[in-house]
């Protein structure tokens, strides 16, 4: 049978050695830099790796490769190799083919990235001919994988199967039917969600990692299973079967798994995985984009999903911190997106879909982001980085620079049709709120809006912004008259002295905040006097905090009485309920009332001390304590037990730290007593002494 690739793939387990033609044979050096995967519609459509040479299989009847020996006889080595899934696969290959190209020519048949050759028990380095070798005819060479030292060994595991399986679907489909490959989109969704599980066990569950900083957020795990995912080759594999799959249930299949990483549902993608499926999607949007082109359904889903990724405020992945790689990456995608959004505005409707236009922003939002961290201190580009007369017409600073004025320049004619709609219309100098063509036409602001951001980083494009508005004052205030209410509209007082009475009273009833209650529903609770404490405690278990924050609708059983007195009532009595002696809840002290006993055992000099230290009043009034202006006060602080007390005399508090006995607290308040009595006869000497 024959692969995707136009060669024969007959993957045996021979009792001996067959000297038939070659599984898989080696493009010329010429074309081992080929394109791996080329558009359908292109001439080479109808392999990954192009044809065959024409001479392998005279080679493989001419008795295959021998050693050097043999070479003018044959320009092509024939081998077998014993692959990691126990196959064995007869190859063909040029002398002078090095080993690392055979071993990306297998990795390309989906057999893993990470692979070695082993011959003779001595492993083969990748530079090495195979003329170098000195193979004898029909050898055979074992394929062996490195042993990964990984913090994540299971995700290693599944993403290596789901390549494979992938792999040999696309490879076999016939084999492959009643395979794994049937259910290779619920594999996916087991890896997604052993990523997950990663996220959600305990800190002392994980491994130690190797290092350390990667363990400071828990996300880190799910970008490290979604690494896995992608430098084991399960982008690529499940990409190819989409894209080369003649049966319509693997590339259901695939286009499945794929869809796995596109989800919104949080039952299918977990929101702590979502933030870092950026790197996959992008690569699925990288692949896709080259195998089946540009207006392919799921091409267009996974580039919708990454802008909506790369937008999200949880920020970015790790491994896209790197501001200018980023944006190399992203901006092909951003110039598709305003391809497609130039194409619209130049319909007879001008209208925009809201996926496009919602594509856009998130585009222009992580690429301006990314341009600003690029500059020092968030400044302006440097208007010489991006002079085509200067040749650097092939950087991104003047790609992203002229993307952004191409939509100046399409919102500009936008404009300039607008404006004429409005010179024909009966009210010239303004437009009726109402009329539904011209609230269908906001997305116009959104533009705009989106412009005007760019315009932070390019200078000269925020001048033509200027330029345009002021050219088109007429249909600017009509759209700002008929725009609802939105939060990026702020830019616009820039710009104040362009807009009509109308259009600045619309913009600032815009700007301000919607008017909303502060509380939700009320928690109603309708309690019997007789049994108070036991409904109210029922009541107040059952609700959730957000539910009493929202307020509380009181209701006595048989009475019609509600509103705030009736809660203030019900507030009382529970108060009084809760604190009363009869109550279980608190009991009175069997042996005394008096709390403060340390107080009893001082002499009367110590407590007048001790009451100056806490009050700085030496002696009680005629009314006794009632006479004070405060009541005294008792506090706990969460000081050290070796601490002495401290007090606050302006309102009459005595802080206590939390002390381990009755004796520890009763030899501190004796410090106390006597420090203060000492240092305020030191005091008395010190004013008395004649100078």
């Amino acid at each position: 049978m024959s692969d995707a690739d136009g060669f024969s793939c007959d993957h045996h387990r021979p009792s001996k050695r067959r000297r038939d033609g070659p599984d898989h044979a080696l493009l010329p050096p010429s074309s081992i830099h080929a394109s791996l995967m080329s558009h359908p519609e292109s001439s080479s459509a109808s392999s990954f790796l192009g044809p065959a040479a024409s001479s392998s299989s005279s080679a493989a009847a001419g008795g295959g490769g021998g050693g050097p020996a043999s070479q003018s006889s044959s320009a092509w080595a024939h081998f077998f190799v014993r692959a990691t899934d126990s196959r064995t696969i007869s190859m063909h290959a040029a002398w002078e083919d090095t080993v690392g190209a055979v071993l990306a020519h297998l990795a390309d048949r989906g057999y893993g990235r990470d692979l070695r050759l082993v011959y003779g028990g001595k492993q083969l380095s990748s530079e090495t001919s195979l003329a170098a070798l000195r193979l004898p005819p029909d050898s055979t060479l074992h394929l062996v994988s490195r042993l990964r030292s990984t913090n994540y060994p299971y995700a290693w595991q599944l993403a290596n199967y789901i390549a494979s399986t992938a792999a040999a679907a696309s490879s076999d489909p016939a084999a492959a039917k009643s395979g794994p490959a049937a259910s290779i989109d619920e594999l996916v969704k087991e890896f997604i969600f052993s990523a997950h599980r990663a996220n959600l066990r305990p800190r002392h569950d994980r491994d130690p990692p190797v290092d350390a900083a990667a363990s400071h957020s828990t996300v880190d795990h799910a970008a490290q299973y979604l690494e896995i995912f992608r430098e084991a080759g399960a982008t690529f594999s499940l990409v190819r079967l989409y894209a080369t799959s003649p049966s319509s249930g693997f590339k259901c299949h695939a286009a499945g798994g794929i869809r796995c990483f596109l989800a919104t549902d949080p039952s299918a993608l977990p929101p702590d995985v979502v933030p870092v499926t950026a790197p996959v999607v992008l690569e699925f949007c990288r692949l896709l984009s080259y195998s089946v082109g540009k207006k392919d359904e799921l091409y267009r889903s996974c580039r919708s999903t990454l802008a909506s990724v790369l937008g999200l405020p949880s920020g970015l992945p790790p491994l896209m911190k790197s501001p200018s790689k980023l944006i190399e990456q992203v901006l092909p995608f951003a110039e598709e997106v305003v391809e497609v959004v130039m194409e619209e505005l130049a319909s007879l409707e001008m209208s925009v879909s809201s996926k496009n236009l919602e594509d856009l922003s998130n585009f222009f939002k992580v690429l301006r982001q990314q341009a600003l961290r690029w500059v020092p201190n968030g400044r302006l580009l440097p208007k010489n980085l991006y002079n085509s007369e200067r040749g650097h017409n092939d950087t991104w600073v003047w790609k992203l620079h002229q993307m952004a004025m191409n939509l100046l320049n399409k919102v500009d004619e936008c404009l300039k049709l607008l404006e004429m709609d409005l010179s024909l219309s009966v009210e010239s100098r303004g437009v009726n709120i109402s009329q539904s063509r011209w609230v269908a036409r906001s997305h116009m602001l959104v533009l705009l809006t989106q412009l005007d951001f760019m315009s932070k980083i390019y200078d000269d494009l925020a001048h033509n912004l200027r330029l345009v508005l002021l050219a088109h004052r007429e249909p600017l205030n009509a759209l700002v008259r008929c725009s609802k209410r939105s939060e990026h509209l702020y830019w616009l007082v820039k710009y104040k002295e362009l807009l009509c009475f109308e259009a600045r009273r619309n913009l600032v009833l815009m700007m301000l905040p919607e008017g909303k209650d502060e509380y939700g529903e009320l928690h109603e609770m309708l309690i019997d006097r007789s049994h108070l404490l036991d409904e109210s405690f029922e009541y107040i278990m059952q609700a959730r905090p957000n539910d009493l924050r929202s307020g509380l609708f009181m209701e006595f059983k048989n009475e019609e009485a509600t509103g705030p007195g009736v809660l203030r009532e019900w507030f009382d009595m529970v108060c009084k309920a809760l604190f009363s002696p009869q109550q279980v809840l608190f009991l009175s002290c069997p042996i005394k009332k008096q709390r403060f006993f340390v107080v009893e055992s001082m002499p009367i000099e110590q407590q007048r001390q001790l009451l100056f230290f806490w009050t700085s009043v030496r002696y009680l009034p005629p009314e006794g304590f009632g006479g004070l202006t405060s009541k005294l006060y008792i506090y706990k602080v969460s000081e050290s037990a070796d601490r002495l007390p401290s007090s606050h005399t302006c309102f009459y508090r005595l802080c206590l730290p939390a002390y381990p006995s009755f004796k520890v607290t009763k030899n501190q308040l004796q410090k106390i007593v006597q420090e203060h009595t000492r240092l305020l006869v030191l005091l008395l000497e010190l004013i008395c002494v004649d100078p």
